[in-house]
This record gives C-alpha cells, structure tokens and sequence, in this order.
C-alpha cells in the first residue's frame, strides 16, 4: 500500500480506482491518502470482481501478485526474479534494470506537519542482532535524541530496548507513524539494508523532507542527500554537533531531488500509459 503515494501522486490528472480485497490494506494507507488525493476504491474477494476491459490501464502493485495476468497490466516489480507476463515493468530502485524496465524513485506529496523534535527513526524490517555494538555506540553517543524504531522481522528486541533512549514500536497505523516521521529529526536508514530491492523508508525520508542517515553505498545508488557514513553509524559522531547551516544546506538539496523526480516520475509513467 505504500506504493500507491507515488503512483496518485504522478497519475493525479488521471481517474483512478483501487481494487482490492478486505483487510489487505492493514495499517490504513488508504485513509491517509484519502486526505490527499482523489481516487475511488473498490473491494472484491478475486480478480472475478475485476474487468480489465473496463480500464485504460491497469497497474499491479506486486509483479507476482497471481489475481491478473496479462501482458498489457504494468506491473511494479520489487525483485528481477519476481517478472511474469507483463510486457512492461516499473521498478523502486536502481537495482533492479532491464530494457523493459523503467525506474521510478517513489515521492508524493504527503501532509507535512513539522514539529520537529529530537527524534531520530528508522522504518522497517529490522533484526535484534542487527542493534551491533556500533548501533549501541552511536544510541549512547546521542543522549539527548529519542530513537524510535517502526519494525518488523524479530519478536525481542532487547538490544534495544535497553537503552532507555529507545522506543520500539510494531504494527502500528499509518497515522501514527507519519506523527513520528513529521516530528523527526532524522530517519536512521538501515545499515544491514539489501543492495537488491528497495527500502520503503527511503521514499519516506525524501517525501517528507527528513534527512537520511545513510551508507555511502545506497546514498550513491540512488543519488540520495543526507548524511552519509560508509560502514558504522558511529562515523556520524554527535548529532548535536551537525551545525544549522548542514542541516538546512541538506533539505534543500531534498526538495531539489523531489522536485525533479516527480517531473521524472509523471513523464515514465504517461509515457507508459501510452
């Protein structure tokens, strides 16, 4: 569901309706981007309650979701071995290429309610064992920031939980998590991060102007501002001493990345709704 921002965001001139089942939509994207966009939503149990011919164009927003198959639908594809009977792909990260494979890095336009406190949050699938003695370093080198971690991926996470300066949170509702992201000061990218699909926290970070905390490698591939180190949190030092100026220099390059990737995006995909 999170794929979809950036699809209303750059189809917005376009009439468009959601299908899809009951309870798929867990942590309600759908009445956050209600306050939005304009769109119509639809609820079937299978692709029996879908007709193709009645559209335009149809996107999935999963390649190997099975419901529709057709080599007409544009599929978004997460993972080159995920392909199927699509003639033409769209793909979240540079990672994944092909000749019939467009990329399309995902920015909308959220609800920006800045008040910015200091917090720093990281998004996203997120092992206990992946809290190593960097993350404890760098956690205990910044004091006076709350981190709060949105994960998923482990049942304890007590490496973290032991720092009175955490909070871990699970399952939570889209409303609640773009409250944390809006009062953030920086999103904390992850450094065990896959070089292979995407990381949904990056699209996150960029849409709502949070600076990245970022390894050089991911920064790189996607030409992504923020504030960079190449193995170990810990290379960041005290979040403290990055100066107002820093700080200001690199949400403007934010807004200058996101201005041009809408354009970007809205042309990929008009020229694929051709």
């Amino acid at each position: 569901m999170e794929c979809l921002g950036f699809l209303l965001e750059s189809l917005k001139t376009h009439s468009i309706t959601i299908f899809l089942q009951k309870n798929s939509d867990k942590h309600n994207w759908l009445d956050y981007l209600r306050g939005i966009y304009i769109f119509q939503t639809t609820y079937i149990q299978n692709a029996i309650g879908f007709n193709m011919s009645d559209y335009d164009k149809t996107i999935k927003l999963t390649s190997n979701e099975p419901s529709v198959e057709h080599p007409d639908v544009l599929s978004l594809l997460h993972l080159k071995c995920l392909m199927n009977t699509s003639k033409q792909y769209i793909t979240l990260t540079p990672y994944v290429h092909g000749e019939n494979i467009q990329y399309t890095f995902p920015i909308f336009n959220p609800i920006r309610a800045k008040q910015m406190t200091n917090t720093v949050a990281l998004i996203g699938y997120f092992l206990n064992d992946h809290a190593d003695a960097d993350t404890d370093t760098f956690i205990s080198n910044n004091p006076e920031c709350n981190f709060v971690f949105i994960l998923w991926g482990d049942r304890n996470y007590n490496k973290l939980r032991k720092h009175s300066n955490v909070t871990v949170k699970h399952c939570i509702d889209t409303s609640e998590m773009i409250d944390i992201i809006n009062c953030s000061k920086y999103i904390l990218s992850k450094k065990y991060i896959n070089y292979d699909r995407f990381s949904g926290q990056l699209g996150l970070a960029m849409s709502f102007e949070v600076p990245l905390i970022i390894d050089a490698k991911t920064a790189a591939a996607y030409a992504l501002p923020g504030f960079i180190f190449n193995t170990n949190y810990s290379e960041i030092g005290q979040l403290c001493n990055i100066t107002d100026d820093a700080y200001t220099a690199t949400i403007e390059r934010i807004k200058k990345f996101n201005a041009n990737t809408i354009v970007h995006n809205r042309s990929i995909l008009h020229k694929l709704l051709e």
